[in-house]
């Protein structure tokens, strides 16, 4: 159960959602997401811009009751974000059609490192499970 304390606690995550104008989205998740989405699919650096999203999406910080608060999911996860949010789920599904049929072109003429095409693929197929 919540204790008394817990319950006059003001959440701090309430606060900073309260504060923060729509419009000024200067938040490193924002601008994580939105390289995300502009990155080539073939960009040798995508998964780790990737990998950096979903770092900041799973940041966890405890408040003074030892509440563990993810803020990055709550940041995406407004209204205001829904489009964008959309987004990133197509560009993950992109991503992985991508690279399988990078992997399926490339075995079919015989090239040596299609399977790093196949590996991707399932990446990114891990990460639309978030």
């Amino acid at each position: 159960g919540i204790s008394m304390k817990e319950k006059n606690f003001p959440d701090i995550s309430d606060k900073i959602m309260s504060d923060m104008n729509s419009k000024d989205k200067k938040w490193p998740i924002y601008s994580s997401a939105n390289t995300c989405l502009i990155l080539d699919a073939d960009h040798p650096l995508t998964p780790l811009y990737w990998q950096s999203f979903f770092l900041l999406y799973f940041s966890n910080v405890n408040d003074d009751n030892g509440i563990g608060r993810f803020y990055g999911h709550k940041l995406i996860h407004t209204h205001s974000y829904q489009s964008q949010r959309d987004q990133l789920v197509e560009r993950l599904e992109y991503l992985e059609q991508y690279h399988l049929y990078q992997n399926r072109e490339l075995k079919r003429n015989s090239y040596e490192f299609s399977h790093i095409h196949k590996e991707l693929s399932n990446l990114f197929q891990a990460m639309q499970q978030w």
